[in-house]
C-alpha cells in the first residue's frame, strides 16, 4: 500500500479525500488472450492521471513522472495493461526504476478487475489502487508488489502486517529507516487497506537531488503442474520478497491485468529529490513449456489374421497438404510411426493410407484414415491425444485389411535313366521340378531328397546341399522365392551300388515344405518337411 503521509492523522484521512472524484477507466471487457509483449506502454496499456497534464508521459517502453522542477505537484497514474496475464503458466517481467528519495512509491499489481480509479489529496499524495470502498473500483482479489521509498522515520508504518513481514526480516521498531518493498493481497478490514506477506526495508532513490536506478523484476512459477499452486517473487535491486499461493484463491480464476501504479510527491518539503522519476518496461515472457509427444499408429491383417514376417507392407503418414512425413512397414500386425513432438497448444491433421506393393494375388486396403492429435497445456506442461477417423466417422483404430491369394505348389521328380530296372554302378540324375500354380507368390520352399537305398550320392547342382543324417545321405535345398505361375528345377546325381537286388527299382519320394518365410532353416537338422511328394 503506498501512503506517502505528512501526519499519523494524515495516514488515516489519506484515501478519504478525491480531488474531483475517482478517475474510471475501462481497458477492455472480458479477459483475452495472454500476451507475451508488454514493451510499448502507449499501445499495450490504457493510462489515467492525477495532477498536472504533462507531468506523466509514456512514451514507448518509458513513463516519466515530473521533469525536475516541480515542487507543489502531487501525481499519481494507473496503466492497465490491454491484454491479460496468463497465471497458470510460468513467466517473468522485468524493468528498471529511476527511483527518487522524494515521498514516492510504485507498484506491479494483478487484478480480474478491469475498472481502476485513481485518488489524491490537497496535502499529500493518496494512491488507492486496491480501496476497499464501495465508491470507487479497486483491485479485489488483487496481488500488489510495491515499493514505497518515502523515509516516512517520524510516522507509523502501514499496518500490523507489513510490521509482522518486515519484522520476519530483521526489523524492528526502532529502526530508523522505513522505505520498503512488499507484495500484498487486498483485505476488506476496516483497520487496513491490505494483507502484506512478505516485506524488506530496501534503499531507494540516490544521495541529495540525484536518482538511483534499480532492475525491478516479478516472476511467477507453477510449483505444482496438477494444481496450479506457486510461488511468486518481487525483486528490487538486490532484494527480493515471495508469496506462494493458488491463482484461483487469490484472483478467482487465472487470466488477470496487469497495472503499473504509483505516486508522487513533490508537495512535501525538506531534502527530497525534485528528479524526475522513471519507470522503463523491459521483458515479458512465459516458461516454454515442456514439448509433447504424440505417436500415430494403425494396424494391419492378412485375411483376418496377423500378416506373416514374410509379409511386409508400406505406410505412409501424410501432413494436412499431402506431403510424406514418415514411411513404415509393418511389425507383424502393428503399425508404428515415429513418435512427434508439439511445442505449441492446438489440433495438427496427418493422413495415413497403404501404399500399394507388387505382391502377387495380394489385395491391398486402400483406405484412408485421418489422425487428428490435440495438443493442451495443463500449466507449464503440454499433453497431446490422438484421434482417428475414417471418413468423417471417428474410428477406435486404423486397421488396413489386405487379402493374399495363397501359392500353390506341385511338386513332381523324374530321373535320366532309361532301363527298367537299376543296374550296378549306374549314374542317374534326377529332376525335382516345383511349380507354382496359385495366384499368389511361394516364399521360402524347403526341399530334402534322401539317397534310394542301393545307391550313394554323387552330385547335386549348384543351389543344393549335401547332407547326411543317421547314416542316411541327403540332397538339400531352399528356394527363397516362387513367384505366381513360375516353376523351378532342381537337380541331384546318384551312384547305384554294385551289391543291390535283381530286378530293382528305385522309387520316387521327394520332402517339401512351403514356409513362408525368407529365412533360410539349417538344412542338415532331424526334422523332414512336412510334406512327401512322388
Amino acid at each position: 500500500m503506498l501512503k506517502k503521509i505528512m501526519t499519523i492523522l494524515m495516514s488515516v484521512l489519506i484515501c478519504g479525500v478525491l480531488f474531483n472524484g475517482p478517475l474510471i477507466f475501462d481497458v477492455g471487457s472480458g479477459a483475452e488472450a495472454a500476451s507475451s509483449d508488454f514493451s510499448d506502454l502507449a499501445n499495450d496499456f490504457n493510462m489515467s492521471i492525477s495532477g498536472s497534464a504533462g507531468l506523466i508521459t509514456a512514451q514507448g517502453n518509458k513513463l516519466t513522472v515530473g521533469d525536475g522542477n516541480s515542487s507543489d505537484k502531487v501525481l499519481s497514474y494507473v496503466l492497465t495493461s490491454k491484454k491479460t496475464v496468463d497465471f497458470s503458466r510460468s513467466f517473468t517481467y522485468s524493468g528498471r526504476l529511476t527511483d527518487t528519495n522524494a515521498p514516492d512509491g510504485f507498484t506491479i499489481t494483478f487484478q480480474p478487475n478491469k475498472d481502476y480509479s485513481v485518488t489524491g489529496t490537497a496535502s499529500g499524495s493518496g494512491l488507492c489502487v486496491y480501496k476497499q470502498s464501495a465508491d470507487s473500483a479497486y483491485a479485489a482479489k488483487g496481488l500488489v508488489s510495491e515499493i514505497d521509498s518515502y523515509d516516512s522515520a517520524d510516522y507509523n508504518l502501514d499496518g500490523a502486517s507489513l510490521k509482522a513481514a518486515l519484522a520476519g526480516h530483521g526489523w524492528t521498531s526502532a529502526s530508523a529507516t522505513t522505505p520498503h518493498m512488499a507484495i500484498a493481497t487486498p483485505t476488506d478490514s476496516s483497520s487496513e487497506w491490505e494483507s502484506v506477506k512478505d516485506a524488506q526495508t530496501v534503499n531507494t532513490g540516490g544521495s541529495g537531488n540525484s536518482a538511483g536506478t534499480y532492475d525491478v523484476t516479478v516472476k511467477w512459477t507453477v510449483t505444482d503442474q496438477a494444481t496450479g499452486y506457486g510461488t511468486y517473487t518481487f525483486t528490487y535491486g538486490d532484494k527480493s520478497v515471495s508469496y506462494s499461493f493458488d491463482p484461483k484463491d487469490v484472483f478467482g480464476g487465472y487470466e488477470v491485468y496487469m497495472s503499473l501504479t504509483g505516486s508522487e510527491n513533490f508537495k512535501i518539503e525538506g531534502s527530497y529529490s525534485r528528479a524526475p522519476w522513471s519507470f522503463e518496461t523491459g521483458t515479458f515472457s512465459y516458461a516454454v513449456r515442456s514439448s509433447a509427444t504424440a505417436t500415430i499408429t494403425a494396424g494391419v491383417t492378412v485375411n483376418g489374421k496377423t500378416p506373416s514376417d514374410l509379409q511386409k507392407y508400406d505406410f505412409v503418414l501424410t501432413d494436412a497438404d499431402g506431403n510424406v512425413l514418415q514411411t513404415k512397414q509393418n511389425d507383424g500386425a502393428a503399425v508404428t510411426f515415429d513418435p512427434m513432438n508439439y511445442g505449441e497448444a492446438g489440433q495438427y491433421t496427418y493422413y495415413i493410407q497403404q501404399k500399394p506393393g507388387s505382391e502377387a494375388g495380394v489385395t491391398y486396403d486402400d483406405s484412408k484414415y485421418k489422425a487428428v492429435v490435440s495438443v493442451g497445456g495443463s500449466h507449464d506442461i503440454l499433453s497431446a491425444g490422438v484421434s482417428y477417423y475414417k471418413g468423417d466417422t471417428l474410428a477406435d483404430q486404423v486397421a488396413f485389411a489386405n487379402k493374399a491369394e495363397p501359392a500353390k505348389l506341385v511338386v513332381r521328380e523324374t530321373d535320366s535313366s532309361t532301363a527298367r530296372y537299376a543296374q550296378g554302378g549306374q549314374k542317374i540324375k534326377y529332376t525335382i521340378k516345383i511349380t507354382n500354380k496359385g495366384k499368389g507368390d511361394a516364399a521360402g520352399v524347403y526341399v530334402r531328397r534322401y539317397m534310394p537305398d542301393r545307391t550313394t550320392f554323387w552330385s547335386v547342382d549348384k543351389t543344393g546341399y549335401y547332407g547326411c543324417i543317421d547314416q542316411r545321405e541327403h540332397a538339400s535345398w531352399f528356394v527363397r522365392k516362387i513367384p505366381a505361375g513360375s516353376s523351378v528345377t532342381l537337380t541331384f546325381t546318384i551312384e547305384v551300388d554294385e551289391c543291390h537286388p535283381d530286378n530293382y527299382v528305385i522309387g520316387h519320394q521327394v520332402y517339401w515344405q512351403l514356409m513362408n518365410s525368407y529365412d533360410k532353416p539349417y538344412l542338415n537338422q532331424t526334422a523332414d518337411p512336412s510334406n512327401v511328394a512322388g
